[in-house]
């Protein structure tokens, strides 16, 4: 029965008396509190709080509910009022933060997790349920300390007891804010305490979101299994903190690095903490959720490295087979491994995004799908220029390696190995990607584009400027590239890699080769093309597509023409394009059909006029 009781009945007078007893030092004077009605008053509100953090049916209340446990904390006005009592009273401003940090909603939600009362009210000595060591709680603005809780927090986060630790971050990000406020922009503690509880209808994040956005992304690296709970406490947190990750997103996606595929998702994931002086390193070390069956693959990694032998520069080995077969087994090991761990941290980027795009914004889905379709556009610009220099290097290859070893032949003799040429390694920026790299790259950004597909196929700009048709056509000249349609090959040729066997079953672990790029952007072109939603879609609006016009499908159709393909590639983009029938013109004219006149002349020769009979 006292389980139905509703939370806003249940809650408020047990959070105000909790705020007595934590806050008895500041209320009550060293001769009030001496006396001893106060004194026996003051042990009953304990005993009675305590009892009620205990209590089964009371906890049940408060837990069922926890957005509406969050946003009956949030709406309490008690702190603020509170400060303006302590700051008419002229304390310190370190006694006064003394009784907010850690907030008082915090304790609170401790209170009830753990069973019991704080330890001690004025000092503050609250255990720390994550890392399972007490923590100062004086006033502190360090970043490490800051970032060290959300860490741990974020650590932690399982499904079982997601229900309270989202309110758990969503406090201590509160309570950075405070200390944020108060230190460096010279904030009252009123007007702190009513500016830190995040409201909303906020268009922005503040800064503390921010820096919570980057540690998320960062801790990827460690957690990838939890990528679905991160995304859903964004969720929580509220609209402008979903706008915020896509746009963190966006300008993710648009780095050149990632974009033309020179560096994975983990290694700029790996480049931002270090530059974020963000950690990399697990912070809690309990398992969670289900357990993994496989092995550890750095265990397994870090055994073999033991056993692999190494060659020195200038070192002779008479059995160089053995060696090399060495050599070769541990190159494969750790290849396969970071492919994996690439893949995975890769999966859970793409987990994290997808219910920001279907939860964000309108403005901000429309501008990270343009940003899409603009990425798509370069990618597309460096196919061709991959594709004029596979062209190119078939046929100077070989004169290039010629010269190059009439140079080097005389300088061999001074110093390193007299077989090894020297050459000047350009810069990176100058490298062209290669051709994988650039279909990793359009992989990746696939995933969101067809999460994106209605608001694209929906935008009522022109024809020449909407989203759909700029898509479709950059879509079109990427499936008449080389770099895409001999993807059709490699998957098809999956057995060729089984001579790397590890490597082969981490990769299909992953399922990267699971459809071929070529196929998915075909289905997307099909998608843009069509008149009605594709049923691989899987939109929650039936609602149908506006179809292209004429003019355009017939640039497209020009355009498919002039490639030069293999028959089978042209035939299977045909068939995902719209039949485009030949318009007949029915004309009726209105004027009498002009005969000539030699052809009367004959015809009246040979008519016959009958006599008239009487």
């Amino acid at each position: 029965m006292q389980r139905l009781l509703p939370i806003n009945l249940v809650f408020p007078p047990a959070y105000a008396i909790f705020a007595f007893v934590i806050w008895k030092p500041f209320i009550l004077s060293s001769n009030i509190a001496s006396r001893e009605d106060i004194h026996q008053l003051y042990q009953s509100l304990t005993m009675a709080i305590g009892d009620a953090v205990k209590h089964i049916p009371f906890r049940d209340v408060c837990m069922r509910d926890t957005r509406g446990f969050y946003d009956i904390i949030a709406a309490d006005t008690t702190d603020s009022e509170f400060a303006a009592l302590l700051e008419l009273n002229g304390l310190d401003t370190h006694l006064k933060s003394m009784a907010f940090i850690p907030l008082r909603a915090r304790l609170f939600l401790n209170a009830i997790i753990d069973c019991k009362m704080p330890y001690s009210a004025f000092t503050h000595d609250e255990g720390n349920r994550v890392s399972g060591h007490g923590e100062s709680k004086a006033l502190r603005g360090e970043n490490d300390s800051k970032q060290g809780k959300l860490i741990r927090a974020l650590d932690a986060l399982q499904p079982a007891k997601f229900h309270w630790q989202w309110v758990e971050l969503r406090l201590l990000l509160n309570e950075q804010a405070l200390i944020d406020k108060m230190e460096n922009h010279d904030m009252s503690l009123v007007d702190a305490l009513r500016s830190s509880s995040p409201s909303s209808e906020r268009a922005s994040p503040s800064e503390n979101e921010k820096v919570f956005i980057e540690i998320i992304l960062t801790r990827l690296l460690v957690r990838p299994d939890a990528a679905p709970l991160f995304s859903e406490v964004v969720h929580l947190f509220g609209r402008s903190l979903e706008d915020s990750l896509l746009m963190q997103a966006k300008w993710f996606l648009g780095g050149m690095d990632v974009l033309l595929g020179r560096k994975t998702v983990r290694q700029r994931l790996i480049n931002i903490a270090e530059t974020k002086n963000l950690s990399t390193k697990t912070q809690f070390w309990k398992p969670w959720g289900w357990s993994y069956s496989g092995g550890d693959p750095v265990t397994n990694r870090g055994e073999k490295k033991n056993e692999a032998t190494f060659l020195e520069e200038g070192e002779v080995i008479e059995e160089a087979v053995e060696s090399k077969k060495c050599a070769k087994g541990s190159q494969i090991d750790v290849e396969g491994y970071n492919i994996s761990q690439q893949h995975v941290t890769e999966k859970a980027f793409i987990k994290l995004i997808l219910p920001c795009i279907d939860q964000s914004s309108a403005d901000s889905r429309n501008t990270f799908a343009n940003d899409l379709i603009k990425q798509f556009s370069t990618i597309e610009q460096q196919v061709k220029l991959v594709t004029r220099g596979i062209s190119k290097q078939t046929g100077t290859a070989s004169s290039i390696e010629v010269s190059t070893n009439k140079s080097n032949s005389r300088k061999s003799i001074r110093g390193a190995s007299p077989g090894l040429a020297r050459r000047t390694m350009a810069p990176a920026e100058s490298v062209p990607p290669s051709p994988a790299a650039l279909r990793a790259s359009m992989s990746l950004r696939l995933q969101f584009i067809v999460r994106l597909l209605p608001i694209i196929c929906a935008d009522g700009e022109p024809s020449s400027r909407n989203m759909r048709h700029m898509l479709a056509s950059v879509i079109l000249r990427l499936l008449g590239s080389r770099v895409v349609h001999e993807d059709v090959d490699l998957s098809f040729n999956f057995k060729q890699l089984k001579r790397d066997a590890e490597l082969v079953s981490s990769i299909a672990s992953s399922e990267i080769y699971r459809d071929s790029l070529f196929d998915r952007l075909l289905l997307v072109l099909h998608g843009l093309l069509s008149s009605c939603q594709p049923s691989w879609l899987r939109s929650k609006t039936a609602n149908d597509f506006s179809g292209f016009d004429r003019e355009a499908l017939e640039s497209f159709q020009n355009e498919l023409d002039s490639m030069q393909l293999p028959e089978i590639i042209r035939w299977r983009i045909q068939a995902a394009m719209p039949i485009l029938f030949p318009s007949f013109r029915n004309v009726i004219s209105c004027h009498t059909p002009s005969v000539p006149v030699g052809a009367l002349s004959v015809l009246q020769s040979s008519i016959y006029i009958p006599e008239s009979c009487n």
